[in-house]
């Protein structure tokens, strides 16, 4: 039986905003590696992100403009053998977190004879 295998991409719409992303991220993981520079990316969240994250959060507008997108695909024992799929929904913060936490919590009080476990706490990922 082959290992399964998880392969994650990320992708930038030009080189620019690649170099963006890989600098942002350079000097975030510096800086989140001791207690001051955590101190200072609390403090000024809109510096070390380029205005992506704010103190006050996002705007409405912002909520409803939103939205995420992801595409994954699964291979049997050849390349032929593929299924892909794209999940799609609405801001993934602030919105489809809330909903995906409800639906959970549904699934688990209207299957609960179907789950593997029988009680205790279980990370979502192990019951499904």
């Amino acid at each position: 039986v082959p290992q399964p295998r998880l392969s994650v991409c990320f992708a930038c719409p030009d080189k620019w905003s690649a170099a963006k992303v890989l600098g942002f991220g350079a000097v975030f993981s510096v800086l989140a590696k001791f207690k001051t520079g955590c101190d200072i990316l609390h403090g000024n969240p809109e510096l070390f992100t380029n205005g992506t994250f704010t103190e006050g959060g996002p705007s409405d507008e912002e909520l409803e403009k939103g939205y995420f997108k992801t595409y994954s695909a699964a291979y049997g024992r050849t390349e032929e053998e593929c299924v892909r799929a794209t999940c799609e929904g609405p801001e993934p913060g602030y919105v489809a977190t809330p909903r995906m936490l409800v639906a959970l919590a549904m699934t688990v009080l209207n299957h609960r004879d179907k789950l593997s476990f029988s009680g205790g706490v279980t990370p979502p990922g192990a019951l499904f």
